[in-house]
């Protein structure tokens, strides 16, 4: 899938973290593809052949969305270990760094992920040490 290689390309996202594109696989992350006409894009994760997550994309925008919300936190996660703080929630720097990330993507996955991070924050806040 092109936009998804350009968009990863754009970011340095590690090969590895990107989706399979048509296969159905036991463990991991992949894109369903239907209809001929009218598109529908189902972004699946399965672990051990059971479906964990899924989100279902009328458009390739959003799918990009779903892939690079996903590519994005695993990147942000792997960089906050690595540059932890240990007076604070480890959600800060993830959260940042995410947002950072989908920001040299694209405005709108960026404002879209921050409001879902506000969402969840105000269930669960930050417990800084």
């Amino acid at each position: 899938m092109e936009e998804m290689i350009r968009l990863a390309a754009i970011i340095n996202a590690p090969v590895k973290y990107l989706p399979v594109v048509g296969d159905d696989i036991l463990d991991g992350t992949f894109i369903e593809i239907e209809g001929r006409f009218a598109i529908t894009y189902r972004l699946v994760t399965k672990e051990r052949g059971q479906i964990i997550d899924f989100d279902i994309a009328p458009t390739l925008d959003e799918l990009m969305y779903y892939v690079f919300n996903k590519v994005t936190c695993q990147m942000a996660g792997y960089w906050e270990v690595n540059n932890r703080r240990e007076e604070e929630d480890s959600r800060r720097q993830l959260f940042a760094k995410q947002l950072e990330l989908l920001g040299v993507l694209s405005g709108s996955y960026r404002n879209k992920r921050e409001k879902e991070i506000e969402q969840f924050l105000r269930i669960a806040p930050y417990k800084d040490k």
